[in-house]
């Protein structure tokens, strides 16, 4: 479980150092910055349902299996 603080550029998306559970397949950890392209994005009881594909964070562990990530939201 590891958490990250990363910021994500989308449109009409505004949530703000909100904690999500994200499950994500081929998650790499490069420079401790971490790449997100994000489909399927759906707001359900003041929970933000994030589905995430092609996430890589560069760092030297190869993979993060189902991780515990703080998403930062801004609005484009």
């Amino acid at each position: 479980m590891i958490l990250e603080e990363i910021s994500i550029k989308k449109e009409k998306v505004q949530v703000k150092k909100q904690k999500i559970h994200v499950r994500a397949a081929n998650t790499r950890v490069k420079k401790k910055k971490l790449h997100v392209r994000i489909t399927n994005t759906r707001v359900k009881k003041k929970k933000l349902h994030v589905r995430i594909t092609n996430t890589r964070v560069k760092t030297n562990s190869p993979k993060i299996p189902n991780s515990h990530f703080l998403l930062l939201f801004t609005k484009t």
